[in-house]
């Protein structure tokens, strides 16, 4: 099984990603290890979290090519794909506070219509499943859609999103050494505390249904720019144009970051990441 794993993996990741040969064979190498550890029921729903440019789409690609390549049933949803079309979003922004028009942090997306459709996901009498496609590219949702078949029900699904699996914060710490940013877009705190209050309904929401959180970590913030502007690279259609525009867009994603990369205990699998990308595996259950 272990070789066979191997194999899928890396077959995929020859296929779908842009890692280098060096990389694809050590994620690849990996999979039936994080897989080793994780719990045996079925369905089984695992969230795979990181900050921006980690890696957590190829790794959730590599895991379900894995157990496809043995019969089983495997779907990976991004959170992304949940992002609130930009007019709600503009909306939002109007409503609540300004930053909200930008994609990115708890409340930018639409967490009840992922809700719905997890738990679609496990009722095998479910109609037919139209999961939401955002197109980074034109900052907007999809008119695409990608379609499950009624009654589908994977033997293994996972959730790949950013903050997926990280506590909120305390209010006190929400005004720790701000960053320059914060001082200057959010002097009162209120687009904090509505961010932070948001990411505390994500988790409560995602209790329900996730079995096992893993986690992507990255060296350093200056680590995640450069990974983050590597894949803006990549992406047939750029959106942003530079490195700089690339750090000004993660700006809003920092504070929970930060908190993520220090405060981890909630993590059931910690993968670090180095300079070059190279996963190993430091926490285990």
């Amino acid at each position: 099984m272990k070789q066979q794993f191997i194999a899928a993996a890396l077959e995929w990741l020859s296929a779908s990603s842009t890692l280098d040969a060096a990389r694809r064979t050590r994620m690849a190498m990996l999979t039936p290890v994080l897989l080793g550890h994780s719990p045996k029921q079925q369905p089984r729903y695992i969230g795979i979290s990181g900050a921006p440019g980690t890696g957590k789409t190829t790794l959730a690609g590599a895991c379900a090519a894995a157990l496809q390549s043995t019969g089983r049933e495997a779907l990976v949803i991004s959170l992304d794909d949940y992002y609130l079309p930009r007019a709600s979003r503009q909306q939002r922004a109007r409503d609540i506070h300004p930053l909200l028009a930008r994609r990115g942090v708890p409340g930018t997306h639409d967490i009840g219509l992922l809700q719905r459709h997890l738990e679609a996901l496990r009722d095998p009498s479910h109609a037919e499943i139209h999961l939401p496609l955002f197109d980074k590219p034109s900052d907007d949702r999809s008119a695409r859609v990608r379609t499950i078949a009624a009654g589908s029900v994977p033997h293994d699904v996972f959730v790949e999103g950013w903050m997926i699996g990280v506590p909120a914060q305390d209010d006190a710490s929400l005004f720790l050494d701000p960053a320059a940013f914060e001082s200057s877009q959010d002097a009162d705190g209120h687009w904090r505390r509505f961010v932070n209050g948001q990411l505390d309904e994500y988790q409560r929401v995602l209790a329900d249904f996730l079995d096992q959180r893993w986690l992507l970590l990255a060296p350093d913030w200056t680590t995640v720019i450069n990974w983050r502007w590597q894949q803006e690279l990549e992406q047939p259609r750029q959106w942003l144009p530079d490195r700089a525009a690339v750090s000004d867009f993660l700006q809003t994603y920092r504070r929970i970051c930060d908190h993520m990369q220090h405060n981890n205990a909630w993590a059931d699998l910690i993968i670090q990441l180095d300079d070059k990308h190279m996963p190993s595996l430091v926490k285990t259950p």
